[in-house]
């Protein structure tokens, strides 16, 4: 067995093929590279024998001498020719051998020869030393970098090089690494030749021979001295910059090509009132003035567009705290070497007070150039003495009065001026100057042709030198535009823009000054309220721009009922109050109310249609209702409720017993209210069965409210009051609610095809999203429409337009059953009830009481379900309580019924529960 490297870890590390002899000679040890180089496979033989050696005897003599030198051939197994040397040397384990194959050295040679050239042509100074620091070899760009030839170093010390900034330590620390085998990287300063310093970046690797030992140190300098200078430069560049940068008395900021603030000094940050933290990394956009970024943007853009070196602009930044400030901005713009835009520094002069002086001087010349205007449009000047005789005129003046000079010079002013107000006032200017007063007022003034004209008047002293009045200068200027745009004014603040009636402000202000008035004369006074009667309907329907013609015209037939001293006006909406004041009777009052409710007798054209359109009036008077203004149209308002109450197309005086019921319809109202917000409401069923089996087939959803005080109530003492204020719609959708969780709770009781019927209001069918809300709650529960039949009285049908009819459709469409209620008490006609999506027709209760004794009242029931079955409808007669009205009913071929004689309502429990039993 050989014993390998493993059993001597000392041959491990050497590349070379090495051995360890004992002292006779014999191998103890050898490594991998030995057994491949030599096929050395063979233990416990002498290194004479184990190679076939040319002679063996001077080989083991250069072993033991140390001689490295001698060439020592051999015959390899393959019969080749080969030259080694070895190096031997004494160990703890023996004599360690080390050969070097000739072959492998001369090749070695060889390529230095050829790599020696190429490393001449690197940029970088390469210097070669011996493992005791002699140089040995030194390329071209050395040669340059130092001002040293190579036959000029070679041969001496690197020390030749230093340059006395270094200190011992310096080389010391870098000494002790390369001989601890590591590599030097660092930058130093190094002595050219003629004395000059240059500054190199040096790597210096120590180069190791096949025993491990150091024999060379390759270095390698880059000479970076222009790029320190440049460094230095730079800094002291930045130095100076920094410094005129901070020490700036105008701002000073730095961008990127976006507008991102990369830098700012502290004069800028001292205008913002920021620090750099705050201001650094923002948009220029944010804190410029909003008014000012869209002509910053163009700006920008154009100097993207154009190789432009710089732009200045004025604008406004915005502090801080809120506040801005106008400067004047000169922006640098700073290209790289392709001529693209990546920097731009603003110098920032704060010029708000500068702009300041120029708007004040703007102001100045603004107003220099109102007043050379103004005295352009002086149309009257004239001077004259105490007395008021004309001194002097302008042409205007002339013009205006239609006379000529000579015929107004010696002749009194006020003699011009006709117009009796205007007289007395200019008069009074005629006594105020004398006292050395400046009189100034605005008068009218007729011209000798044209309308009038109204003038901003000033008369002014005119003294002599001892200070005593010797006349006046008259000057005026044409206000009249301003003064009918000021008049234009007031009107549009007192009266409506639609119909220019007066407005709740103006007539307030008239009511005031009319009790005033007969309260002084003994009078009476009476408001009128005026209402149109369905001026929602034609607003949903026609839409409100002829709305607005309705109303427009309605302001215009109330005046043509009143008097001249009788106010009408637009309290908004379609809500109109009148006033009539001086009355000396009530019946005046109610004369008045007739002839407003008779203008609307006469149909409105809307929309090549005629509508005839209706009005309700409450009437309250002074002093037998009420005395203070606002009293009176409260009670005006309830008097109008009650006109609607009783009909509507009426007027009605307000009565103190008025005031008690609306205060009882308004606590009503609110109980209501709360109990449709905390649901107080239960649903009742009352049975409807047919006819011949008695089966229970369907029933009717009727709510019942259990006041927590009055118990329970019906639907006549909750239902007008909701369908009027609008609580109908979520009272509505909660009995839809409760009827159809009732189904989904007991519908394991009920028969195929039983129906539940709800009522809806007419107020419903105006809700939006009716049928979605219904669909919605009975797919939630899981059931299907055809389960539930929607109940809508005739009177509700006959009131209903096409969009509303349009719903109706889509409800049945939908798979909704639809129930004509009450059928028999309305005016429908038959080809209407053709065209209704209908399903089934309710008799109405008045119908069947007294059937049996009414043959009347039979024909008319047996009509009805003749024309039912004619139009494939299913009939049920309402309010059948005694037996023999079921059996005429039977007897006439009504198939199914409903009333008291079936069953009372009930609650879900106790109905359905008895079903189930």
């Amino acid at each position: 067995m050989i014993p390998s490297s493993e059993e001597c870890p000392c041959l491990s590390a050497l590349p070379r093929p090495a051995c360890l002899l004992d002292e006779k000679s014999v191998i103890t040890c050898v490594n991998g590279a030995f057994q491949s180089f030599f096929a050395f496979t063979q233990a416990g033989v002498s290194i004479v024998e184990a190679v076939k050696w040319d002679d063996g005897s001077t080989l083991l003599e250069a072993i033991r001498g140390g001689n490295p030198t001698i060439v020592h051939g051999f015959t390899d197994l393959c019969g080749s020719h080969r030259s080694v040397t070895v190096h031997g040397t004494p160990t703890a384990q023996g004599m360690l051998c080390v050969f070097h194959d000739v072959e492998s050295m001369r090749r070695l040679s060889e390529s230095a020869s050829l790599v020696l050239p190429a490393v001449d042509q690197i940029q970088e100074g390469i210097l070669i030393t011996d493992a005791g620091g002699r140089i040995l070899y030194v390329n071209a760009a050395f040669e340059l970098q130092s001002g040293w030839k190579a036959e000029q170093i070679v041969g001496q010390s690197p020390s030749i090089l230093k340059s006395g900034t270094h200190s011992d330590s310096f080389y010391g620390e870098m000494w002790n690494r390369l001989l601890s085998g590591h590599a030097y990287r660092g930058e130093m300063q190094n002595r050219r030749k003629d004395g000059t310093i240059y500054n190199v970046e040096k790597v210096i690797t120590p180069i190791f021979d096949e025993n491990g030992r150091i024999s060379h140190f390759v270095s390698t300098d880059r000479d970076v001295t222009e790029e320190r200078l440049t460094q230095r430069r730079l800094m002291e560049s930045e130095t100076k910059f920094r410094t005129i940068f901070e020490r700036s008395p105008l701002g000073i900021a730095v961008t990127d090509n976006p507008g991102h603030i990369t830098d700012a000094n502290s004069e800028f940050l001292r205008m913002l009132g920021m620090n750099i933290n705050e201001l650094r990394g923002r948009h220029l956009k944010e804190i410029t003035f909003a008014d000012d970024v869209a002509e910053n943007e163009r700006i920008i853009e154009l100097v993207r567009e154009e190789p432009l070196p710089g732009y200045e602009l004025r604008k406004r930044y915005v502090r801080k705290d809120g506040s801005d400030f106008w400067a004047r901005t000169v922006v640098a713009v700073v290209r790289d070497e392709m001529r693209r835009p990546f920097m731009k520094l603003g110098i920032i002069e704060d010029i708000t007070e500068r702009v300041q002086a120029e708007e004040a001087l703007s102001r100045a010349y603004s107003e220099l150039e109102d007043l050379r205007n103004a005295l352009e449009r002086v149309s009257l000047f004239a001077m004259m003495e105490n007395d008021g005789t004309l001194l002097r005129v302008n042409d205007a003046f002339c013009e205006f009065f239609g006379r000529e000079k000579s015929d107004l010079i010696g002749k009194p002013v006020y003699r011009l001026v006709t117009e009796k107000r205007s007289a007395r006032i200019f008069l009074r200017a005629l006594s105020e100057y004398r006292r050395k007063e400046i009189f100034r007022e605005e008068i009218p003034l007729k011209a000798a042709s044209g309308p009038q004209k109204w003038f901003d008047s000033t008369l002014m002293p005119l003294q002599d030198e001892t200070g005593k009045a010797r006349g006046a200068a008259w000057i005026m200027f044409d206000v009249s535009d301003r003064k009918q745009a000021e008049e234009a004014l007031v009107h549009q603040a007192m009266h409506d823009t639609l119909t220019d009636l007066p407005n709740r402000s103006l007539f307030s202000d008239r009511l005031r000054q009319a009790l005033l008035r007969a309260n002084r004369l003994n009078e009476k006074v009476a408001v009128l309220f005026v209402d149109i009667d369905r001026f929602k309907f034609v607003n949903d329907t026609f839409g409100h721009a002829h709305g607005d013609l309705i109303l427009v015209a309605a302001a215009r037939r109330i005046q043509s009922a009143l008097r001249p001293d009788d106010t009408v006006s637009r309290q908004g909406g379609d809500e109109f109050m009148v006033l009539l004041p001086g009355l000396g009777k009530n019946d005046h009052a109610a004369s008045v109310a007739e002839k407003v409710l008779a203008s609307f007798e006469a149909p409105f054209a809307v929309n090549d249609t005629e509508l005839t359109i209706g009005a309700s009036i409450g009437i309250a008077l002074y002093p037998d209702d009420a005395s203070e203004p606002d009293d009176l149209l409260r009670l005006a308002d309830m008097a109008l409720y009650r006109a609607k109450e009783e009909g509507r197309g009426r007027y009605v005086f307000y009565n103190a017993a008025q005031l008690k019921q609306s205060r009882d319809r308004f606590e009503k109202e609110g109980q209501i209210r709360q109990a449709v917000r905390e649901w107080q409401f239960v649903p009742y069923f009352q049975p409807r069965v047919h006819a011949h089996s008695g089966r229970m087939i369907a029933v009717e959803a009727l709510i019942r409210w259990m006041h927590p005080v009055h118990g329970v109530l019906f639907p006549d003492a909750f239902i007008p009051i909701a369908e009027e204020t609008g609580l109908i719609y979520g009272l509505g959708e909660g009995v839809f609610r409760d009827a159809v969780r009732s189904y989904s709770q007991w519908k394991h009781v009920f028969p195929e095809g039983f129906v539940f019927s709800v009522n809806l209001s007419a107020k419903q069918f105006y809700q939006v999203g009716l049928l979605e809300k219904l669909r919605d709650t009975v797919h939630q529960a899981g059931l299907q429409a055809r389960s539930f039949e929607l109940e809508i009285t005739e009177s509700t049908v006959m009131n209903l337009d096409q969009k509303t009819l349009t719903v109706l459709h889509d409800l049945r469409r939908e798979g909704f059953r639809i129930a004509l209620d009450d059928f028999g008490t309305g005016y429908s006609s038959l080809t209407y009830l053709e065209r209704l999506p209908v399903d089934t027709i309710k008799i109405d209760r008045s119908f069947v009481t007294g059937l049996a004794d009414s043959p009347r009242k039979r024909h008319l029931v047996q009509a009805m379900i003749m024309i039912a079955k004619a139009l494939d409808l299913s009939v049920v007669a309402e309010g059948v309580e005694r037996r023999e009205e079921l059996d005429l009913l039977l007897e006439l071929g009504c198939e199914e019924v409903q009333g008291y004689l079936f069953g009372m309502p009930q609650p879900a429990e106790a109905l359905f529960g008895a079903l189930l039993e």
